[in-house]
């Protein structure tokens, strides 16, 4: 499978010369991967007033920060052919 939530559909695979089964990502990663990048913006315009809870916030927002890279992983994860794994095209 190509990642979370992702969902089995026709393609035409280059590869295969083809219309093959493929997996397609939840297209919603994209724009979720802007909200995550929003929030981290809403952390940083609040930081002084997080900052008056040093003990809890403050490491709650690091490791909400530390998903940065899994996020953007699952956001750029393209549609795969199930029978080479190569990339894929909507049906034509």
């Amino acid at each position: 499978m190509s990642g979370p939530f992702s969902v089995r559909a026709p393609g035409y695979c280059v590869r295969c010369a083809a219309v093959v089964e493929a997996t397609w990502p939840w297209p919603g990663w994209r724009p979720m991967k802007r909200v995550f990048y929003g929030i981290i913006g809403l952390l940083l315009l609040l930081s002084p007033f997080m900052y008056a809870d040093m003990f809890v916030m403050v490491p709650s927002a690091l490791v909400f920060i530390s998903g940065v890279g899994a996020m953007n992983a699952v956001a750029r994860i393209e549609p795969t052919c199930l029978r080479c794994g190569g990339v894929v095209s909507r049906e034509s």
